[in-house]
């Protein structure tokens, strides 16, 4: 079985991370959009062919919910930008938190 490297998702700061993302497009999601390209390196090839068996298998971390952004993250695979979900307008005041604002004491939602 393959190790995959999960650094494309969670060391964004990295050098040859931020090099990958720009070069092959692949957004600045949490989750990085991964499509095989014509002219991709071997490297590349690799991610893409073990991409779909990753996705599968990951869930996202919420942890004390500092680096997650409440409405603009991917919660899981497959799923949309929870803003996109939404059917009425979201408060400007509140777009870009993270998720640990909407919790009390990093535990529990705060359903207020």
């Amino acid at each position: 079985m393959m190790k995959m490297d999960w650094s494309l998702c969670t060391k964004r700061d990295d050098l040859w991370v931020r090099i990958m993302r720009s070069k092959y497009k692949c957004g600045e999601d949490l989750l990085p959009i991964i499509d095989r390209k014509k002219n991709g390196s071997n490297l590349w090839k690799g991610v893409c062919s073990s991409w779909r068996n990753f996705q599968e298998n990951l869930g996202l971390n919420i942890g004390d919910g500092t680096k997650v952004e409440f409405w603009d993250d991917r919660w899981g695979p497959g799923s949309g930008k929870l803003k996109d979900s939404v059917s009425c307008p979201i408060p400007s005041d509140i777009l870009s938190k993270h998720v640990c604002h909407f919790m009390d004491d990093h535990v529990f939602w705060n359903l207020h």
